[in-house]
Formats: structure tokens, C-alpha cells, sequence
């Protein structure tokens, strides 16, 4: 069974700071020091993973409404492949049943240089109920496809009322998410 350890200050802070900024591009990356003012806030959720006594990863979420938004997902690159991932995954999907969850994938476009990564990536999300939302959204000139779980569909202002609701009036502005509807 998977464990979801709210993380605090007081938490193991370097390790999850080095997982967070080994795991992810430093353009996807929100300073650290932001994830953590922004995790005091009600709507956030900022988790260690731990299976029984083993630390396996991190999660952050942003909710809005009905709409959950995995922001942040990791698992150690060491445990990679043994099927935390999907535990993970099937524990989400358990707790926030009824509600539209959504996460951003990298676009898996074949001329990516990484295509075979994201499209592996897309596949797994797909194992676990999550399908094309119709939208991409553009941030920091990167292209995210946009997948959702659920019956209900997301809209361009559900998603950009999320996202406000996270960055709050100051930063909105300054990073207001691009959508557009994907082709194909």
C-alpha cells in the first residue's frame, strides 16, 4: 500500500528538493522555495510517496472545484519499473473518484528527440484510465498534451481558472497557460 506523507518544512527537505530537480527539466521546474509557500495553500497537496518503510517518490496537487491536476508526480529513478508508478496512480484514481483528474505530458510528437519516452509515458498514463482531453496548452514555449480521467470533459476555463486559482492574482498574469485544441 502506498502512503501519502504530507510533506512540510520539517520533512526531509534536501531529498525531496534533489528527486524534484533530478526528475524534472529545469524549464518545467517552479523554484522550490514557490512549491513550498504555494503547498500552505487549502487547495494544495504536496505528498512524499512511501510504500510500507521505503521512500518512493513525490506528488503535488492542485485542486479547483472538481478538477484535481497532478503538477508533479516522481518516482526514484532507482524504482523505476517495479510498479510503484502504478500503485501510485490506482491510489489517486481511488481517492479522487468523481473527479476529473488531469495531468500535462510532454506532446508526444515523433520528432521529438525523446519520442519513444514520451510516448511510453503517454501509454502508461493510459493503462490507468487517463485519455486525450482535446486540449495543449503552451508554457514556456513548450507544448504539453493535456490528458484527463473521467467521463466529464475539461474545458479551456476550467483549466485556466486551476491554474489562477494556484498562481493566485500576482503571478496569473505573468503565467497565464496558452491552450489550443489538439489536432488529429
Amino acid at each position: 500500500m502506498i502512503h501519502f506523507i504530507p510533506f512540510t518544512k520539517s520533512s526531509d527537505n534536501k531529498k525531496m528538493k534533489k528527486l524534484y530537480q533530478q526528475e524534472f527539466p529545469k524549464a518545467e521546474q517552479i523554484p522550490f522555495w514557490l512549491l513550498m509557500r504555494k503547498a500552505k495553500k487549502e487547495n494544495v497537496e504536496f505528498y512524499q510517496l512511501k510504500d510500507e518503510n521505503k521512500w518512493i517518490g513525490l506528488l503535488y496537487i492542485v485542486q479547483y472545484q472538481d478538477v484535481v491536476f497532478i503538477f508533479y508526480f516522481a518516482i526514484y529513478r532507482s524504482l523505476q519499473g517495479q510498479g510503484f508508478g502504478g500503485k501510485v496512480m490506482q491510489e489517486i484514481t481511488k481517492r479522487f473518484q468523481g473527479k476529473r483528474i488531469v495531468l500535462n505530458i510532454e506532446e508526444a510528437s515523433k520528432t521529438a528527440k525523446n519520442y519513444e519516452q514520451r510516448f511510453k509515458r503517454k501509454q502508461f498514463y493510459e493503462r490507468y484510465g487517463f485519455h486525450e482531453s482535446g486540449f495543449m496548452v503552451r508554457e514556456i514555449n513548450i507544448w504539453y498534451e493535456i490528458l484527463i480521467h473521467g467521463e466529464k470533459k475539461l474545458t479551456s476555463e476550467d483549466y485556466q481558472k486551476l491554474i489562477a486559482s494556484f498562481l493566485g492574482k500576482a503571478l496569473y498574469p505573468f503565467f497565464k497557460p496558452k491552450l489550443a485544441r489538439k489536432e488529429g
